[in-house]
């Protein structure tokens, strides 16, 4: 991973290549759901959302909700990362609702 200065002074680090391919491997996941079946978010109640959990339980790799976002910022295109739902920070790490479309 690759570390650098974030704009408030927080050390930011680049997602590795085994969180980008999880990450790719969970939304290839939704997309296919997607075709099959609707459902409700159990973390927000929007319809056609999924949570999607970054595990973290230390909060070692991603340290707060600004990092995610800058996570999700480099990783989603911009049209899916205007559509990103609730965020929450859980025992296990963070839990993001992303819409399945």
């Amino acid at each position: 991973e690759k570390a650098e200065q974030g704009t408030g002074g927080e050390e930011r680090r680049e997602p590795s290549a085994h969180s980008v391919r999880l990450l790719a491997a969970a939304l290839s996941l939704l997309e296919k759901k997607k075709r099959d079946l609707s459902w409700i978010s159990p973390l927000s109640g929007r319809f056609a959302y999924t949570p999607l959990l970054f595990h973290d339980p230390y909060c070692e790799k991603i340290n707060s909700r600004p990092h995610l976002m800058g996570i999700l910022r480099r990783i989603l295109p911009q049209e899916k990362l205007a559509d990103v739902g609730r965020l929450a920070l859980t025992t296990r790490g963070y839990v993001v609702d992303v819409p399945s479309s």
